[in-house]
């Protein structure tokens, strides 16, 4: 079983305080390896890995480093666990984001993440970054991170399944803003949420109403307000 439900549409990537997150694969090997492995020691002194199983000490290949970012990709189209590469604004790879189950307790998560000793300066706002974005946009009901160098539970708004579909918070955002900002109508909520998410309704209005009703009350507003209607 995979970290998080079939119906849940992972984030492809993020981008927040001049920073990117990018689904962790063999096309950023060759930033990713030099990111690393100058930055060994440091990243091993940074809270969450001091005692996990990376990074090895004597370093990799930049072959070995292709072989387990390919591994990262599997794991994260499986579900298994998932690993985000960290770009900056020029698109060069600062560091790296991982989310892994606790196995003893299905729902929770551990977040780990790092940058490279020469941009050491972006790990406090990386931390809140993304301690925000799993409030947002994930499922968990609670992830162990931190923020900065304190441990901290990010605890994320409770999702809604709606249909075959997991809704999140930052999902509700986005239906809220098709109705009450754009003002579509529940059939065109349900197109966008086809093309979006690949519900593959068809643009049905029932399915579009149930997601607005949904994104109401996750908003704690009622869906016969005015600015719904």
């Amino acid at each position: 079983m995979g970290m998080v439900d079939e119906s849940f549409v992972v984030p492809g990537g993020h981008a927040a305080g001049g920073l990117r997150l990018e689904l962790l694969g063999p096309q950023h090997n060759e930033s990713d390896h030099r990111a690393w492995m100058s930055s060994i020691e440091h990243i091993r002194a940074t809270p969450g890995f001091d005692t996990w199983r990376w990074p090895p000490p004597a370093g990799m290949t930049l072959e070995e480093n292709l072989r387990d970012l390919e591994s990262h990709a599997d794991r994260s189209t499986r579900r298994a666990d998932f690993a985000y590469s960290v770009l900056d604004e020029a698109g060069v790879v600062v560091g790296c984001v991982y989310f892994t189950p606790v196995r003893e307790a299905p729902g929770e998560a551990v977040a780990r993440s790092w940058v490279s000793a020469d941009r050491a300066e972006l790990d406090g706002p990386l931390t809140e970054i993304v301690g925000e974005w799993l409030r947002e946009a994930w499922p968990f009901e609670v992830v162990h991170y931190r923020r900065g160098a304190e441990p901290v539970e990010v605890r994320g708004s409770e999702p809604v399944r709606v249909w075959d579909l997991t809704v999140t918070m930052a999902m509700a955002r986005r239906i809220r803003a098709w109705r009450v900002e754009d003002q579509c109508s529940y059939r065109v909520v349900a197109t966008l949420a086809d093309a979006e998410w690949g519900t593959g309704t068809a643009g049905n209005q029932l399915f579009g109403e149930d997601l607005c009703i949904a994104a109401a009350t996750m908003h704690g507003e009622n869906i016969n307000d005015d600015s719904y209607s």
